[in-house]
């Protein structure tokens, strides 16, 4: 398994996604920095943190979900996946391997922004700022799982990307009429109007201000459980569609160690 992580990683080199991924992911908690103060420079510190939290909830899933795909699309085209299994290797295994790379480098450079963040600007609130980046390491595991299966369904990374951002949109208005359950990277999800409630802000949301919910007390349950639930259910699809079948050209091969 080492022998696959190596090669993995000089692969990731060799494109350069160490130096890619950091780029998106500094620009979009930029982004998030500059259009919170843009409207007002007078904010607490939580709705600062609160923009963070949700530009990388929402732009991450579009921006970050390209790079997944095209990253995930790339060996079946080139015919790499063919190639690893020849060595012994699954594409389920190939598949995790490059999606556990990819997951935790994207956190550690995110979390780090976002801590580097809370430190500039003096931010204490040590259970809120866990909150936040538990809440994001969910959205993106959720971001990357999704775009996993849009790559392994469609195999072309322009029909891959073309359907997530389709799938982004349906699912952001359905979020409205949901009560914020069917897309959890979303500025209408119920994760992000958690983490406004608690961040001072009044809940404007069309399903979610016809029920009672106590989103101080269930704040981590709301926060992180849609984006862990529905990414188990993408990993069981994943599982379901390798297993046993023909999935960009190669057959699912157990390895040989």
């Amino acid at each position: 398994m080492s022998r696959l992580f190596k090669f993995e990683i000089k692969r990731m080199k060799y494109k350069k996604i160490h130096i890619i991924l950091p780029l998106i992911i500094i620009s979009i908690g930029l982004v998030g920095i500059i259009t919170g103060n843009a409207f007002n420079e007078n904010l607490t510190s939580k709705v600062k943190m609160l923009n963070i939290f949700q530009a990388y909830t929402q732009f991450s899933f579009i921006f970050l979900g390209f790079v997944y795909i095209y990253l995930f699309t790339e060996d079946s085209v080139k015919g790499t996946d063919k190639y690893i299994s020849q060595l012994g290797y699954s594409l389920a295994v190939q598949i995790l391997f490059k999606s556990l790379i990819l997951y935790a480098y994207t956190l550690i450079i995110t979390t780090a922004f976002i801590i580097g963040y809370a430190i500039s600007i003096h931010f204490t609130d040590l259970d809120y700022l866990i909150l936040i980046v538990c809440s994001i390491a969910a959205a993106l595991l959720f971001t990357i799982t999704f775009a996993c299966l849009m790559s392994i369904i469609f195999k072309k990374a322009l029909d891959a990307t073309a359907f997530q951002l389709v799938f982004f949109i349906i699912f952001d208005v359905l979020n409205i009429f949901t009560f914020g359950l069917t897309n959890p990277c979303d500025a209408n999800s119920l994760a992000t109007v958690t983490v406004r409630y608690i961040s001072g802000i009044p809940i404007v949301h069309k399903s979610l201000e016809s029920i009672k919910l106590d989103f101080e007390i269930f704040k981590w349950v709301y926060t992180i459980t849609p984006s862990i639930v529905y990414s188990i259910i993408i990993i069981i699809i994943i599982l379901v569609i390798l297993c046993g079948k023909r999935v960009g050209g190669i057959y699912v091969t157990k390895h040989k160690d």
